[in-house]
């Protein structure tokens, strides 16, 4: 049951309220006040004496749903990533000629399992192992799915399965090089409840605008999604 379901701005939120919750779980007190905001929708908090309170359940959401908004950081900042990249492919000769190597590669991280690259058939490559054009679909693929099921789980969406048969298209140049020139994400989802097609298919464009590796691209990322 709702208690309230209008937004209340700041005013109208005690600052007292503010400042406990927001210390309770290390947050500011705007980061307080969104998550209040959210909570109260779910008829999460009551009222007492003047302040807002997060009932158990509500404290629980508001934990859950500050982590995802990254609540408690008071700034912007960097992620670093790190990865090894190393060719096997000497067959003997080294680079002497085109020919004469091997394109395989091998990609580890710490902790993580090792993943066996080469290039695309098309320029010499293992049609075996991944090339970096099919990781670079990946991981706008993988990307997208990760914010999209955040924001439906945040929504109150339920999925229950979710397969992109995700698809890249570059193009090559008569000097050799090229670039991507689009990439086609193409989920098929099952939601438990068919009636919130129309909610979940909105979170779609919220995911593209989040997620990092969209953001960081130079061409277009589609999505022509199915329920099923």
């Amino acid at each position: 049951m709702h208690l309230f379901t209008h937004e209340r701005t700041a005013d109208e939120y005690s600052e007292s309220s503010l400042g406990h919750i927001g210390a309770a779980l290390h947050w500011s007190p705007d980061e307080a006040m969104r998550t209040i905001q959210r909570a109260s929708d779910r008829g999460m908090v009551v009222h007492a004496n003047g302040n807002v309170v997060l009932t158990e359940q509500g404290r629980h959401y508001a934990t859950a749903f500050g982590n995802e908004q990254g609540a408690g950081a008071v700034s912007e900042h960097n992620h670093t990533y790190q990865v090894q990249v190393t060719w096997t492919g000497n067959t003997g000769s080294g680079t002497a000629r085109p020919a004469a190597y091997s394109r395989n590669h091998e990609i580890t991280a710490t902790g993580k399992p090792m993943i066996i690259g080469s290039s695309d058939p098309a320029f010499r490559g293992d049609p075996a192992r991944w090339n970096p054009e099919e990781l670079m679909v990946v991981a706008l693929s993988q990307c997208h799915m990760l914010w999209y099921l955040g924001l439906c789980a945040k929504h109150g969406v339920v999925v229950t399965a979710y397969t992109d048969a995700a698809e890249g298209t570059m193009h090559e140049h008569a000097d050799g090089g090229g670039e991507f020139t689009q990439v086609i994400l193409r989920p098929q989802i099952t939601l438990a409840d068919p009636d919130q097609r129309e909610l979940a298919d909105a979170q779609h464009h919220e995911a593209h605008e989040m997620c990092f590796i969209a953001r960081s691209v130079n061409f277009p990322v589609t999505v022509e999604a199915i329920y099923l």
